[in-house]
């Protein structure tokens, strides 16, 4: 424990926590479709349109979603990184 964190020091290590979980799920998820796109032989437009590809829509969908949270995580580390609370 850091002696002196305050509570805003402790959320954003809570937030980077998550950031690189979410960072691990996201690659490996990326690593599993790159691969199944390879082996199909699509193209990288068709096979990533989850309207196009009802296989893989589910796995597309939830790359997006790990990918905005990412981002969202990554906007309140920059919000503590100019002062402002993220508790």
């Amino acid at each position: 424990m850091l002696v002196n964190a305050s509570r805003n020091d402790l959320a954003l290590i809570a937030v980077m926590r998550r950031y690189f979980l979410l960072k691990e799920e996201s690659g490996a998820l990326k690593g599993r479709l790159e691969a199944a796109r390879r082996s199909a032989g699509d193209e990288i437009d068709h096979f990533y349109d989850p309207r196009t590809n009802a296989t893989h829509a589910d796995d597309i969908l939830a790359w997006h979603r790990l990918r905005r949270e990412m981002e969202e995580l990554m906007s309140l580390a920059g919000t503590w990184g100019r002062g402002g609370s993220i508790e």
